[in-house]
């Protein structure tokens, strides 16, 4: 079982009056940042959830604020992968439409404020205040 930590110390998982989502070890997740390629932003996030003998990869935009230590991102793709052959490669809907990811404040955005990056960890806080660690 799962344990995760918050305001309320040790939780497992399934406890009741738990609000958000947490992955089993189980199940393997990534999330990664790095140089875009596209002319929408100067970084790309990419988040990818296997599950069974499916991958699921969303990408979009992304930019850092070092002075907040914020990073805002926006997915706009998809990729949808069944025993590794492609299914689904496309636009993912994004709340945002048209609008140019550049010149949509930060606040409008969904964003990480990152409190906490180490070896073998990074701890995040979301725009809606929730707890996002990840492990290597």
């Amino acid at each position: 079982m799962a344990v995760v930590f918050s305001s309320r110390g040790k939780v497992k998982l399934g406890d009741k009056g738990l609000r958000g989502f947490y992955l089993p070890s189980w199940l393997p997740a990534q999330i990664g940042f790095g140089p875009n390629d596209r002319d929408e932003a100067p970084l790309e996030v990419t988040n990818r959830v296997m599950v069974g003998l499916i991958n699921l990869k969303l990408t979009g935009p992304a930019r850092f604020s070092e002075k907040k230590n914020l990073l805002a991102f926006d997915f706009t793709r998809l990729e949808v992968k069944v025993l590794g052959q492609v299914v689904y490669k496309g636009k993912f809907p994004s709340p945002r439409k048209d609008k140019i990811f550049m010149d949509i404040p930060v606040g409008k955005l969904p964003f990480f404020a990152f409190f906490e990056v180490g070896d073998r960890f990074i701890a995040a806080r979301g725009r809606g205040g929730g707890l996002a660690i990840w492990v290597k």
